[in-house]
């Protein structure tokens, strides 16, 4: 992002304190506008997660296997689109990190937005993108046959839009308290590797006995489950619930600090 970018960019930021609300929708609006006209961050939230269903669901000999209220190639869908979903979504939230190195968080600063709503609208950018990757995803899915009972569709899009925060606040988290190549670094660690072991690629049945000891700490795994859990039918456990509301709460509260506490520094 340059100079020039930044400093025009300002007139959406430009409010009133009493139209706090509007300026917040103005930065979102921004945001998304920035993420789906970039070429490489399109490839790598919309494209990415398509390639990797066609890749591991469609015309596999396990595809049309039922598990539940769908089939292995249904819950492949889901699965890959919550996991280009949590990427992309990590992604646009640490972008922060390289504007407060460039100075534009100086300028939100001195803007009625200020640096914590500007943070808020990073997270409901999220969401739009979120909803984007997943009519995408969810689309090329059911022109290729996945099968889903049809509320299964509607809650695992849900789930998927609940982890945009998550997946947002942790991008943010590590912008506002890293430089960016270690917020990009630490970010994209974290995810990969909850992911893996949450067991959005392999089973967690699968792992050994350790992994399946550390899944239960990692920040995806109450969600990674909900995907498993809508297909197969199975009720939602304790531990589920409070891991994902738990990490949502810790990484939003530590996104807004570093806003609160960070607005003035490079």
């Amino acid at each position: 992002m340059t100079t020039t970018t930044l400093t025009s960019s300002a007139d959406l930021l430009e409010t009133r304190p009493s139209r706090a609300g509007h300026g917040v929708l103005a930065a979102a609006v921004f945001n998304l506008r920035s993420a789906l006209f970039n070429p490489f961050m399109l490839a790598f939230s919309v494209i990415m997660p398509v390639l990797l269903y066609l890749m591991f669901g469609v015309g596999k000999e396990y595809t049309d296997i039922q598990l539940g209220r769908g089939t292995m190639g249904g819950q492949i869908l889901v699965q890959m689109t919550f996991f280009g979903a949590v990427n992309a979504l990590s992604a646009l939230g640490v972008t922060v990190a390289m504007e407060r190195q460039q100075g534009w968080l100086r300028q939100i600063a001195i803007t009625p937005l200020g640096a914590g709503r500007y943070a808020l609208s990073k997270v409901i950018a999220g969401f739009a993108l979120a909803i984007v990757i997943i009519a995408m995803t969810y689309l090329v899915g059911f022109v290729t046959g996945a099968q889903l009972d049809a509320p299964v569709w509607l809650y695992s899009a849900i789930a998927i839009l609940f982890v945009a925060l998550i997946a947002s606040s942790i991008g943010l988290a590590a912008a506002f308290f890293l430089r960016s190549d270690a917020a990009y670094a630490a970010t994209s660690g974290v995810v990969t590797l909850s992911a893996f072991i949450s067991g959005i690629f392999l089973p967690l049945e699968e792992m050994p006995a350790i992994f399946q000891s550390i899944a239960q700490f990692t920040p995806f795994y109450g969600l990674a489950r909900l995907p498993l859990v809508f297909i197969g039918g199975e009720e939602l456990n304790a531990t589920v619930i409070i891991s994902a509301v738990a990490y949502t709460a810790v990484f939003l509260a530590l996104a807004m600090w570093g806003a609160t506490i960070r607005k003035d520094r490079k």
